[in-house]
């Protein structure tokens, strides 16, 4: 066994990692590749790899086929950050004879993304027992592939008001990772794309004139969206989707920033807006509680604002509704959860 440095190190950049997921798992199927040696006379093999990983532990097999040789090897391993680090154990099943000796290899595979198939691509080493003694082998290159169960994602872009189409450009991003995955164009306002299944995505849609919209989805089955673009003009009022606080405080979640950069990049590229932030709560509890618990809240947002992206006190101001101008009612949680929002109205351009 002996291989090529393959040209996949040419392509490796434009690949997307995939983290967070059980995606090791199953059959995977390619190519070793193994350096030049005087040792063997093929330098490429079929090579597939049968993985189960649990909490970052991995078991399985590999499978080399050589000619009408092949070697069946018991391997073992561990995952993480998108790396797979491996080792065979023992040759489990084998067509070997005297003159055809098995490398038992050791490497680290790295998963990536590329048109909806999964990679597995690193280098390998190994060696063999010959007369008694180890002897190394020439060391390679591994790519292997699994394609991905993929979904459909269907979306109309509308104006708010007048409900009409409006062109934008849609960015799609694995929230796993922070990694772009698409970047297109909507001329028309629609769009029908496929990604891979059972992932989490932030979809991202912009427009000249227009707010910019975030979408958070996790693709476990066909997806439709309507998505709202609303116009920059005075009087607009924009909910933050994505903005959440501890229960019961005025404290941030982490997962808040990301659409609260959004608007601080919005308020820097329009320096002459000036907003107000409006602070909802559900009903539960004590209404002059509420009250100032909406307060804190928007108050909190606009110190962030401030602070982070050098916004002028002036271009903020806050408002306090608590419990008084409900969106739903307060029946249930899911109810309650979209009256506990912040909006901002856009006071002048």
């Amino acid at each position: 066994m002996n291989g090529k440095v393959f040209s996949c190190c040419i392509f490796l950049a434009s690949f997307f990692t995939i983290q967070g997921q059980p995606l090791l798992s199953g059959n995977w199927t390619g190519t070793l590749y193994q350096n030049p040696s005087s040792r063997t006379p093929y330098t490429e093999y079929k090579f597939s790899m049968k993985l189960e990983e649990r909490n970052g532990t991995v078991t399985g097999t590999s499978t080399i086929v050589a000619g009408i040789f092949f070697g069946e090897m018991e391997l073992e391993g561990s995952w993480q950050d998108n790396i797979f680090r491996f080792a065979e154990r023992a040759i489990k099943n084998t067509s070997e004879t005297k003159d055809f000796l098995w490398c038992i290899k050791k490497g680290e595979l790295k998963l990536t993304l590329q048109n909806n198939i999964h990679y597995l691509i690193g280098k390998w080493e190994g060696y063999t027992i010959q007369n008694g003694m180890k002897i190394s082998c020439s060391p390679g290159t591994i790519v292997l592939k699994k394609e991905l169960n993929s979904l459909s994602v269907r979306g109309s872009i509308t104006d708010s008001t007048r409900f009409i189409p409006v062109a934008a450009i849609v960015k799609i991003v694995n929230t796993h990772t922070g990694e772009e995955v698409r970047n297109f164009s909507c001329p028309a306002g629609m769009f029908d794309i496929k990604l891979p299944a059972k992932c989490r995505y932030e979809i991202i849609v912009q427009s000249k004139g227009y707010y910019t919209r975030n979408e958070v989805i996790h693709l476990d089955q066909p997806v439709n969206l309507n998505i709202l673009l609303t116009p920059i003009k005075v009087g607009s009022k924009i909910e933050l989707k994505h903005v959440f606080f501890e229960r019961g405080t005025n404290i941030l979640i982490d997962e808040s920033y990301n659409e609260l950069r959004k608007l601080g990049i919005f308020l820097k590229d329009n320096p002459t807006v000036v907003i107000q932030l409006e602070g909802h709560t559900s009903a539960e509890g004590n209404a002059t509680d509420n009250m100032k618990l909406s307060e804190d809240r928007v108050n909190t947002i606009k110190e962030y604002l401030m602070k982070e992206h050098d916004i002028e006190d002036w271009r903020i101001k806050t408002k306090a509704y608590g419990s008084s101008k409900p969106i739903a009612s307060n029946d249930t949680e899911e109810n309650r959860r979209k009256n506990r929002r912040v909006e901002f109205v856009i006071l002048s351009k």
